[in-house]
């Protein structure tokens, strides 16, 4: 669990070792510590540690600290001319996903000249663990960040295919309805059909608007020139018709409108384009009845 810290410790005078799991598995050691049970490295790791330490109180307290997930330490006294020998053992649990994954040991002598050796290599394990435990929280709140954003993600294209999928439907709607008034167009006296062919031009205009917030990425809006272009060319059809010289052109800056603006919008437009696209017809056809002075123009 160490990863890249573990170098901290490679030529430390203290031993240090890593344990993981209930049957405290060595996953990393020291040269320091290699030297304490004089055995090579290859020996060390990947076996349990109470083949190592067959002592009873360190491997109870070892068992402790697992299971508690609270650091401890304890000092044992070892025999040696001209004055014994004291070690200190301190282990702390090492935390993966708020559970003991295993047990970090330091192995000092301790005494008089030992005490502020051993308090800078506390200091500097407690800050190697602290590091870890830190980085592995971020990784896992990076991990949550982007399922997040990825959900978040999703939920947006979700909404914008059911949004286009929504106009397409109402578009599809409004076009039977326009259909359905052609039919009535039909049978109606001449003079109430333009009644009806006005009450078609809104209709249409507002199926165009839906036509295309179904073919548009952004879901819910539409670009402004397109829109004035689709009603332009129904106008052009509908009222103009043959009208010789007379053209709807459109020019519009580059912006986006709502749904919920778009359709006010466009049947105004549709109102003022039907209004001036008869005022023109009619216009037209009287000037073409004017009588010609023979030289290809007309005279009033």
């Amino acid at each position: 669990m160490l990863g890249s810290l573990s170098s901290s410790f490679d030529h430390s005078p203290w031993a240090v070792t890593e344990l993981s799991g209930e049957a405290h598995i060595v996953r990393y050691a020291n040269s320091a510590f290699c030297r304490l049970f004089d055995k090579a490295r290859d020996e060390v790791i990947g076996r349990p540690f109470d083949r190592l330490s067959p002592a009873d109180e360190c491997l109870a307290l070892l068992d402790r600290v697992f299971r508690t997930g609270a650091a401890a330490s304890y000092t044992a006294e070892e025999l040696a001319a001209p004055c014994p020998l004291l070690f200190s053992y301190s282990l702390w649990p090492l935390m993966a996903d708020g559970r003991t994954a295993g047990v970090m040991i330091l192995v000092n002598e301790t005494g008089p000249l030992h005490e502020t050796r051993h308090a800078i290599s506390q200091a500097l394990l407690l800050g190697a663990l602290r590091q870890d435990e830190l980085i592995e929280a971020t990784e896992l709140a990076n991990v949550q960040l982007r399922t997040e954003i990825c959900a978040h993600k999703q939920r947006e294209i979700d909404a914008k295919l059911l949004a286009n999928e929504v106009a397409h439907r109402v578009k599809n709607n409004l076009q039977v309805i326009a259909s359905l008034i052609t039919t009535e167009i039909r049978r109606t006296p001449a003079p109430w059909v333009r009644g009806f062919e006005a009450m078609q031009d809104r209709v249409i205009a507002i199926a165009q608007l839906y036509d295309l917030i179904s073919q548009s990425s952004g879901g819910r809006t539409v670009a402004l020139g397109t829109y004035l272009k689709e009603i332009a060319a129904t106008l052009s059809a509908s009222v103009l018709g043959d009208t010789g010289g007379i053209r709807i052109t459109v020019e519009a800056e580059a912006l986006q409108i709502d749904s919920e603006r778009a359709v006010p919008f466009g049947l105004l437009v549709n109102e003022l384009g039907t209004n001036a696209s008869n005022t023109l017809s009619q216009a037209a056809s009287e000037w073409s009845r004017l009588p010609s002075d023979g030289s290809g123009t007309m005279s009033s």
